[in-house]
């Protein structure tokens, strides 16, 4: 039998295309159980409110955003996609969560001067071609914030993906095979082509990141009011440094 594919080029941004409900096998690694430490993590470093509001940009499935409803007065997801939504809103009703969901760009969210404490995580930062319109999303988050508010950035740290990043890779999960294949452009940008196999069907996706280093994130977290409160390098609390797996940052709203 032929295979079908959705291998096609297409005019879309590479995230309206990539973030299908088939995203999700290729991540499925990153479970409830790892949301809820790094969710935990965030909610016992953040500086204590009466009343602890949370905007979660990019809540994809929405698995933060699951535990963070059980710990916030308010606790509301943002997300381009529809079909992450949907999973979302499946989740949310399974579990009898309050969390509220919108549907918006992070680029421009309908929310000011509204939340103690706003995330972006998973290395939901850089996809856009532009500087200036990744600088927007975390300017969006910044206006987001009431005063005092702290914003939390998890994404990538740039020296220690340079040095371990794999080229290929192939896992068998269950009847699905998963194939990625990784490099960073001349424009500094970590790009994965990603091709699911099953049987009589076949799927790729696309992923294109820009690597930012840690002193663009702090200055850019700077240019957007927000003066930085920690630097970790996982969700266990370790120091950040070049070899960390991660650069997680959180900047506090001055004014």
């Amino acid at each position: 039998m032929s295979k079908s594919s959705s291998a096609h080029p297409s005019s879309k941004p590479w995230y309206d295309s990539a973030f299908q409900r088939d995203y999700l096998r290729v991540y499925a690694h990153r479970d409830e159980a790892a949301a809820r430490d790094e969710a935990d993590f965030i909610i016992s470093q953040t500086p204590p409110k009466a009343r602890l509001r949370i905007l979660d940009i990019a809540c994809g499935a929405g698995r933060h955003l699951l535990r963070f409803s059980c710990q916030a007065e308010l606790a509301v997801g943002v997300d381009r996609s529809e079909a992450m939504l949907s999973e979302t809103a499946r989740r949310l009703t399974q579990t009898n969560s309050s969390a509220l969901l919108v549907r918006a760009d992070m680029r421009h969210l309908p929310f000011q001067n509204h939340f103690t404490c706003a995330t972006l995580l998973f290395t939901s930062f850089g996809y856009f071609p532009t500087d200036q319109e990744n600088l927007s999303v975390i300017r969006q988050a910044s206006c987001a914030l009431r005063t005092g508010g702290v914003f939390w950035m998890d994404y990538i740290n740039e020296p220690q993906l340079r040095q371990t990043l794999e080229p290929y890779s192939r896992v068998t999960d269950g009847r699905w095979i998963i194939e990625q294949h990784r490099r960073i452009t001349e424009e500094g940008r970590i790009e994965k082509q990603i091709r699911i196999i099953a049987e009589d069907k076949e799927y790729c996706l696309n992923e294109s990141v820009k690597l930012y280093s840690r002193r663009q994130i702090e200055d850019m977290f700077v240019q957007c009011g927000l003066s930085i409160e920690g630097l970790w390098g996982d969700f266990e609390g370790h120091e950040q440094d070049s070899d960390s797996p991660r650069l997680i940052i959180m900047g506090r709203k001055d004014a």
